[in-house]
Order: structure tokens, then C-alpha cells, then sequence
């Protein structure tokens, strides 16, 4: 049974959340890691709109959230800095600002493609992809759309347009 993905993710994300910035609160910070991460002062987060992961709003409010976008403002407090929140609208943007030091971190998935082109610390979490689906679908679990009739939509460029490539 395929129960609604996107409030389980959203679940899990926040869940993960909590538990990172409780691990970040329990280490103290020296003045060269601050400087080192928020040189001018300030923490710029690098947010994409539309994931999760990174920045979403809600409907009714618009109040912002996300993995990225709340993980940054631990972190900022954590460092005794000011966060300002960079958005874009795709994750390679983000790629790019860090690369021309117009953010100074972002939090995503590091695949090989983005390794090659900025560095990465070891995984703070880990989350499993899945498909979301009508309630009415025939689809109940991932063998049910391993089938050449069945056409599934990905981001182009995505990570998850490589991972399944790969399977």
C-alpha cells in the first residue's frame, strides 16, 4: 500500500531535522570553523524552491521550511551568525553560487557529477526515494512501474534521474 508520500517525507525530513540540530547543538564551535563557513559575517544558505529537501512553502501561509532552509538556520545559530537565504529555482543553480562563493553552503545529496565540482562532507542523513502516485493508481509498490508501459516523470538532471538510470 502506497500511503501519501509527501506528508511522510515531509514528516521524515522534519524528524531528521531535529535530530541534526540537536547533534549540532552539542558540539561547541571555535571562531576559525565561524569564519571559515560565514566569512562575511553572515551564513548564506543556497535553497532551491519546490523540494522538501530544500525549500518549500506552505500553501496557506507561505511560511517557509525545508531540510536546507531550517538546517541553515541551526547551523547559523550554532555559529552565533546571521543567516540570509539565497533562493533559486533549481538545484544546479545553488551548485553555481556555491562554486562562485555567492553562498557559502547548501544541504543536498552528493552525487558524483556535484562532487566533481564542489566538496562534500560525509552524510548527515539518509532518505529513500519513492513515487507518488493517484490514489486510484494500479501502482501499489515499486514493482508495479518496472514495466516499459508505464512512464514515470523525474527532473531532468536530477538525481534521481541518474539512480534510476542505474537500476
Amino acid at each position: 500500500m502506497i500511503r501519501h508520500p509527501t506528508m511522510s517525507l515531509i514528516w521524515r525530513f522534519i524528524v531528521c531535522g531535529w535530530a541534526l540540530g540537536f547533534f549540532l547543538a552539542s558540539y561547541a564551535v571555535d571562531a576559525q570553523t565561524t569564519s571559515t563557513l560565514a566569512p562575511t559575517g553572515v551564513l548564506r544558505v543556497g535553497v532551491y524552491l519546490g523540494s522538501p529537501t530544500s525549500l518549500i512553502r506552505h500553501p496557506q501561509t507561505g511560511q517557509p521550511a525545508g531540510l536546507a532552509h531550517d538546517l541553515g538556520y541551526a547551523l547559523g545559530k550554532k555559529l552565533g551568525v546571521g543567516v540570509t537565504v539565497v533562493q533559486f529555482s533549481r538545484v544546479a543553480q545553488v551548485i553555481d553560487a556555491i562554486k562562485s562563493e555567492q553562498v557559502n553552503i547548501t544541504f543536498t545529496n552528493a552525487s558524483h557529477a556535484r562532487a566533481k565540482e564542489i566538496n562534500f562532507t560525509s552524510p548527515l542523513i539518509q532518505h529513500e526515494l519513492g513515487l507518488l502516485v493517484a490514489k486510484n493508481s494500479p501502482i501499489k509498490n515499486i514493482i508495479d512501474a518496472d514495466l516499459s508501459s508505464i512512464c514515470i516523470g523525474i527532473s531532468q538532471g536530477s538525481s534521481s534521474q541518474t539512480h534510476c538510470r542505474k537500476k
